[in-house]
């Protein structure tokens, strides 16, 4: 992964921050192996979740006022079913992404936005 170059989304587990790749993937990268823009990196503090609010005419969001049951909860564990690439992969959810997807972080640390139908 050696200079490819993203956006710092917040603080990870111990010294490492959630990375988002141009190519919209997210890993957590050691803060050793991160080299800044010249700009200070983001003060480590508690992350908070947050998600974009859904379009107009989209399925209710995660802790919407009609407490429409998600397929999948934050912190339930997870056994992916593809791509091929991942089947068999475990890991734990995150929350709902855009689209029919939920956000995964696998037992290695590294969090990817998974089909519905691939969990």
């Amino acid at each position: 992964m050696a200079g490819k170059q993203g956006t710092i989304v917040g603080p990870a587990a111990g010294e490492s921050f959630s990375v988002r790749f141009d190519s919209g993937s997210v890993f957590n990268i050691l803060t050793s192996n991160i080299q800044g823009s010249g700009s200070a990196a983001p003060a480590a503090a508690p992350a908070a979740t947050s998600y974009a609010a859904a379009p107009a005419g989209a399925p209710a969001a995660f802790g919407a006022a009609d407490d429409e049951e998600l397929e999948f909860q934050p912190g339930e564990r997870v056994t992916v079913l593809g791509p091929p690439a991942m089947a068999g992969k475990q890991g734990t959810v995150v929350g709902p992404v855009a689209g029919d997807a939920f956000s995964i972080r696998f037992d290695s640390g590294s969090v990817f936005n998974i089909l519905t139908s691939d969990i």
